[in-house]
């Protein structure tokens, strides 16, 4: 299993970790219904910028081309 495969698998466990804290999802669309939407819209493109930026970050401090080109392609998006 590539390294890529390990931090998406590993992302993906955390997810979990974090939405497992409402239990059921009554929780989930009462915390929904009583925000503004805007505030998880931009929570989550911050998400993806940091999450993009540490991986740019780990492929210039290794050195890796294929890292910094994705993640340069994921800004571009």
């Amino acid at each position: 299993m590539g390294k890529a495969h390990l931090i998406a698998l590993g992302l993906l466990l955390l997810s979990q970790l974090a939405l497992g804290q409402y239990g059921s999802g009554e929780g989930f669309s009462a915390n929904w219904e009583s925000r503004d939407w805007k505030q998880y819209a931009i929570m989550a493109a911050l998400a993806c910028v940091g999450f993009n930026t540490l991986v740019y970050m780990l492929g210039v401090a290794f050195n890796l081309d294929n890292l910094k080109r994705w993640a340069k392609a994921e800004f571009l998006q």
